[in-house]
């Protein structure tokens, strides 16, 4: 913002479309800190960008209550797209848009890309098998 004279509401219009948030991040870390201990850390910075921190902590509220400070919900509010994990997840994920209020579920920024493992995690027993030896197992 201090390098291009840009105001909180124009850096964000530029930076929404690429970044991406992980919807995975919902479930599996979820993290979420007491707003004035997060206030006691960033507002100073947050202030030198010419923003209250409110301005930038409304984003991450989930209930509005203004007590706890998610960092998923201010992902997801400034991602261009939100990553799932399967397509199952994606459905999933679009079934919590109260963090996108008024957006339609299905015109909800979130797709996914299946996870794929890498035959070296798999165990030997795992990794010598075969369609045949194993049904429904697609060839690694």
């Amino acid at each position: 913002m201090r390098e291009n004279g840009l105001g909180f509401m124009e850096a964000r219009a530029v930076i929404r479309p690429p970044p991406y948030s992980h919807a995975h991040a919902r479930i599996a870390g979820n993290e979420n800190f007491d707003t004035e201990m997060v206030k006691e850390y960033i507002e100073n910075d947050v202030r030198s960008l010419g923003l209250s921190f409110e301005d930038l902590a409304s984003d991450a509220y989930i209930n509005h209550d203004g007590k706890t400070f998610w960092l998923p919900a201010l992902a997801i509010r400034f991602a261009g797209h939100i990553n799932a994990v399967s397509k199952m997840h994606r459905d999933v994920s679009r079934k919590c848009g109260r963090l996108v209020p008024k957006t339609p579920e299905i015109e909800l920024p979130i797709d996914y890309v299946t996870n794929g493992v890498h035959n070296s995690w798999l165990s030997e027993p795992v990794a010598s098998c075969s369609a045949a030896t194993w049904p429904g197992l697609r060839a690694l």
